[in-house]
């Protein structure tokens, strides 16, 4: 019999090994090009951001609660600091993977999280309208570098979204020219709202509880609006296994937008695809958020619309999907 128990032991042992280094594989392949971070000082510089935020008898991290995408939020903003005028692109794939100690399969969040500077860009529209005579140096438009952030979490023990691999890059401006986000190039001001028939834009309430700031100069932080664009959707719920783990697709592209106008102001978008459904391939969400008077929170506009597997694939407002 002990030498029974020595063999399980033994063959277990073997195998957390084996999917141990499966998983350093497969982070390593993600976070090709990145430079790899110390995902414990990164967590520490979030948790210094979050302590005044902490409840005082919570045997937990103040960031434990804190879902994937917003926590890369977190992470990108307490090393390169808060910007203005910045768009960000996100994705978010999930993989799922065996877990040793029992049954049930553990999900494996890939997030990506790049942020663009577009003062330059404003101030050189601004400057072809005007004259450069009329308008402020670069320091007033909050230009900064273009920067790509990656990151691995997995829930652990009562975090939702523990580190397991962290990464960044800074992208140079012939790059950041190249990438699209969504229709636009991501660093054109150009309109890139999706060509969904949304429902009736209606304000809608925030349905954030979080122990990171949630308004910021009155309008919504970037962990506060990829948050409230996810909210009550399964970001997990995809069938999404293999034998041996793999870099999955995005489930999820958003776009958020910050001060990019005259007004201070948010506009974010969503795309949730791989719904497991045969009709709707993916749900889209578009928010829009105002400054109201400080006392307040600011105004939050949302609609939602559909893309569909066959037919129309943008069907017109109120249609389903065939």
């Amino acid at each position: 019999m002990k030498f029974l128990f020595t063999l399980l032991a033994t063959l277990l042992t073997f195998s957390v090994a084996a999917q141990e280094a499966q998983q350093e594989l497969l982070f390593k392949e993600f976070l090709k090009g990145y430079e790899a971070l110390d995902s414990l000082a990164v967590l520490d510089k979030i948790e210094a951001n979050l302590a005044l935020n902490k409840q005082p008898t919570s045997i937990f991290l103040a960031s434990a609660t804190i879902n994937p995408l917003a926590k890369a939020m977190l992470a990108l903003e307490a090393v390169e600091g808060v910007r203005d005028r910045v768009r960000y692109r996100i994705s978010y794939g999930v993989e799922s993977i065996n877990n040793n100690l029992n049954a049930n399969r553990i999900p494996m969040s890939f997030i990506q999280v790049d942020r663009f500077s577009l003062g330059q860009t404003i101030r050189q529209a601004t400057i072809e309208d005007y004259g450069e005579q009329h308008v402020a140096p670069p320091s007033a438009f909050d230009v900064g570098p273009h920067v790509s952030w990656r990151m691995v979490t997995q829930p652990v023990q009562g975090t939702v979204a523990d580190i397991q691999a962290i990464g960044r890059t800074e992208l140079s401006q012939s790059k950041a020219l190249k990438m699209q986000c969504f229709t636009v190039p991501c660093l054109s001001l150009l309109d890139w709202s999706p060509p969904v028939h949304h429902t009736e834009a209606q304000p809608t309430p925030l349905a954030i509880t979080a122990p990171f700031q949630v308004i910021r100069q009155g309008i919504l932080s970037p962990a506060a609006a990829i948050t409230q664009l996810i909210h009550e959707l399964d970001i997990t719920e995809v069938e999404n296994y293999h034998d041996t783990p793999q870099l999955p697709e995005p489930v999820i592209e958003a776009i958020i937008d910050i001060n990019l106008g005259q007004d201070t102001g948010m506009v974010a978008a969503l795309r949730r695809s791989h719904l497991m459904d045969d009709s709707v391939s993916a749900i889209w969400r578009l928010i829009s958020v105002m400054p109201q008077d400080t006392e307040l929170a600011p105004r939050l506009v949302q609609s939602e619309g559909v893309e569909c597997q066959r037919g129309q694939r943008f069907p017109a407002g109120g249609e389903l999907c065939p």
